[in-house]
Protein backbone atom coordinates (compact mmCIF):
# COMPACT_ATOMS: atom_id res chain seq x y z
CA UNK A 1 0.00 0.00 0.00
CA UNK A 2 2.48 2.47 -0.92
CA UNK A 3 1.28 6.14 -0.31
CA UNK A 4 -1.35 5.29 1.74
CA UNK A 5 -1.57 4.80 5.42
CA UNK A 6 -4.80 2.46 5.65
CA UNK A 7 -3.92 -1.28 6.64
CA UNK A 8 -5.10 -4.10 4.75
CA UNK A 9 -7.82 -6.79 7.31
CA UNK A 10 -5.13 -8.78 8.01
CA UNK A 11 -2.78 -5.81 9.27
CA UNK A 12 -5.76 -3.77 11.34
CA UNK A 13 -6.51 -7.18 13.38
CA UNK A 14 -2.57 -7.65 14.32
CA UNK A 15 -3.13 -4.34 15.56
CA UNK A 16 -6.54 -5.08 16.93
CA UNK A 17 -5.10 -8.28 18.81
CA UNK A 18 -1.66 -6.51 19.83
CA UNK A 19 -3.72 -3.34 21.32
CA UNK A 20 -3.54 -3.59 25.55
CA UNK A 21 -6.86 -0.77 25.86
CA UNK A 22 -9.58 -0.46 23.52
CA UNK A 23 -12.64 2.10 23.37
CA UNK A 24 -16.04 0.09 23.74
CA UNK A 25 -18.99 2.30 22.55
CA UNK A 26 -22.71 1.37 23.37
CA UNK A 27 -25.86 3.40 23.28
CA UNK A 28 -27.76 4.34 26.07
CA UNK A 29 -31.83 3.94 26.34
CA UNK A 30 -31.56 7.44 25.17
CA UNK A 31 -29.49 6.67 21.92
CA UNK A 32 -26.38 8.57 22.86
CA UNK A 33 -23.51 6.60 22.78
CA UNK A 34 -20.99 6.07 25.72
CA UNK A 35 -17.88 5.02 25.44
CA UNK A 36 -15.63 3.80 28.28
CA UNK A 37 -12.25 1.44 27.79
CA UNK A 38 -12.00 -1.80 28.38
CA UNK A 39 -9.14 -5.07 28.53
CA UNK A 40 -10.02 -7.31 25.86
CA UNK A 41 -8.60 -10.46 24.03
CA UNK A 42 -8.94 -12.18 20.73
CA UNK A 43 -9.49 -15.65 19.27
CA UNK A 44 -10.36 -16.10 15.31
CA UNK A 45 -12.53 -12.98 13.96
CA UNK A 46 -14.04 -12.21 17.55
CA UNK A 47 -13.06 -9.81 20.64
CA UNK A 48 -14.29 -11.08 24.07
CA UNK A 49 -14.81 -8.39 27.09
CA UNK A 50 -15.29 -9.86 30.40
CA UNK A 51 -17.63 -7.01 32.12
CA UNK A 52 -20.85 -6.22 34.33
CA UNK A 53 -23.41 -3.89 34.82
CA UNK A 54 -24.42 -0.59 32.67
CA UNK A 55 -22.60 -2.09 29.47
CA UNK A 56 -23.91 -5.71 29.83
CA UNK A 57 -27.56 -3.99 30.08
CA UNK A 58 -26.66 -1.49 27.13
CA UNK A 59 -25.75 -4.67 24.86
CA UNK A 60 -28.64 -6.67 26.23
CA UNK A 61 -31.21 -3.98 24.82
CA UNK A 62 -28.92 -2.84 21.37
CA UNK A 63 -26.56 -5.23 20.56
CA UNK A 64 -25.10 -2.46 18.34
CA UNK A 65 -21.32 -1.47 19.04
CA UNK A 66 -17.83 0.05 17.89
CA UNK A 67 -14.74 -1.12 19.42
CA UNK A 68 -11.16 1.20 18.97
CA UNK A 69 -7.67 0.37 19.48
CA UNK A 70 -5.28 2.72 19.09
CA UNK A 71 -1.73 3.22 19.99
CA UNK A 72 1.63 5.59 19.17
CA UNK A 73 2.92 8.25 21.39
CA UNK A 74 3.51 11.01 18.18
CA UNK A 75 1.04 11.56 15.57
CA UNK A 76 4.00 10.37 13.41
CA UNK A 77 3.81 6.72 14.81
CA UNK A 78 -0.18 6.76 15.44
CA UNK A 79 -1.80 3.63 14.62
CA UNK A 80 -5.80 2.37 14.92
CA UNK A 81 -8.18 0.22 14.29
CA UNK A 82 -12.05 0.68 14.49
CA UNK A 83 -14.62 -1.93 14.21
CA UNK A 84 -18.40 -1.62 14.13
CA UNK A 85 -19.69 -5.15 15.89
CA UNK A 86 -22.50 -6.87 16.90
CA UNK A 87 -22.48 -7.86 20.66
CA UNK A 88 -23.84 -10.57 22.66
CA UNK A 89 -23.40 -11.72 26.10
CA UNK A 90 -23.48 -14.48 27.59
CA UNK A 91 -23.27 -15.23 31.57
CA UNK A 92 -20.21 -16.05 33.05
CA UNK A 93 -19.77 -19.84 33.73
CA UNK A 94 -16.93 -21.09 35.62
CA UNK A 95 -15.31 -22.72 32.23
CA UNK A 96 -15.75 -19.31 30.74
CA UNK A 97 -14.37 -17.50 33.59
CA UNK A 98 -11.59 -19.88 33.65
CA UNK A 99 -10.73 -19.45 29.85
CA UNK A 100 -10.90 -16.00 29.58
CA UNK A 101 -8.76 -15.22 32.93
CA UNK A 102 -6.10 -18.02 30.87
CA UNK A 103 -6.00 -15.70 28.05
CA UNK A 104 -6.14 -12.66 29.84
CA UNK A 105 -2.67 -13.81 31.11
CA UNK A 106 -1.07 -14.96 27.94
CA UNK A 107 -2.35 -11.07 26.66
CA UNK A 108 -1.46 -9.13 29.97
CA UNK A 109 1.27 -10.86 31.73
CA UNK A 110 1.53 -9.56 35.09
CA UNK A 111 -0.73 -6.75 34.01
CA UNK A 112 -3.46 -8.99 34.62
CA UNK A 113 -5.21 -9.80 38.52
CA UNK A 114 -7.00 -12.71 38.13
CA UNK A 115 -10.32 -12.44 40.38
CA UNK A 116 -9.37 -14.64 43.68
CA UNK A 117 -5.75 -12.69 43.83
CA UNK A 118 -7.49 -9.46 43.79
CA UNK A 119 -7.93 -7.71 47.65
CA UNK A 120 -10.76 -9.23 49.64
CA UNK A 121 -12.85 -5.94 49.43
CA UNK A 122 -12.07 -5.96 45.59
CA UNK A 123 -12.84 -9.58 45.75
CA UNK A 124 -16.51 -8.60 47.22
CA UNK A 125 -17.37 -5.66 45.03
CA UNK A 126 -16.89 -8.27 42.13
CA UNK A 127 -18.84 -11.21 44.15
CA UNK A 128 -22.01 -8.73 43.99
CA UNK A 129 -21.89 -8.09 40.48
CA UNK A 130 -23.08 -10.74 37.97
CA UNK A 131 -20.19 -10.52 35.61
CA UNK A 132 -20.69 -11.71 32.05
CA UNK A 133 -18.87 -12.10 28.56
CA UNK A 134 -19.42 -10.37 25.56
CA UNK A 135 -18.40 -11.52 22.32
CA UNK A 136 -18.16 -8.99 19.60
CA UNK A 137 -18.33 -9.51 16.08
CA UNK A 138 -17.80 -7.41 13.62
CA UNK A 139 -20.33 -5.67 10.97
CA UNK A 140 -18.47 -5.03 8.04
CA UNK A 141 -14.83 -4.08 7.06
CA UNK A 142 -12.15 -3.18 9.60
CA UNK A 143 -10.82 -0.26 8.90
CA UNK A 144 -7.22 0.60 9.94
CA UNK A 145 -4.33 3.15 9.66
CA UNK A 146 -0.87 3.62 10.03
CA UNK A 147 0.64 6.76 10.02
CA UNK A 148 4.10 5.61 10.12
CA UNK A 149 3.53 4.50 6.32
CA UNK A 150 2.94 8.07 5.52
CA UNK A 151 7.28 8.36 5.44
CA UNK A 152 7.10 12.06 5.61
CA UNK A 153 4.75 12.50 2.50
CA UNK A 154 2.13 15.48 3.70
CA UNK A 155 -1.38 14.41 3.49
CA UNK A 156 -3.38 15.68 0.66
CA UNK A 157 -6.52 18.10 1.49
CA UNK A 158 -9.11 16.33 3.56
CA UNK A 159 -7.13 13.26 3.12
CA UNK A 160 -7.60 11.27 6.61
CA UNK A 161 -11.21 12.77 7.79
CA UNK A 162 -13.31 9.87 7.29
Amino acid sequence: MTGSVRLTNAEAWEVVAGGQTAILTTLRADGWPISVPVWFVTAGDRIYVRTFGAKVRRLQRDSRASFVVEGGTRWSDFVAAYLTCRATVQSMTSALDEWFEAEMAAKYGGRFTRWKQMPPASQEFYARRPRSLVTLTPVGPIRGWDNRRAAGRRPAAGEGSD
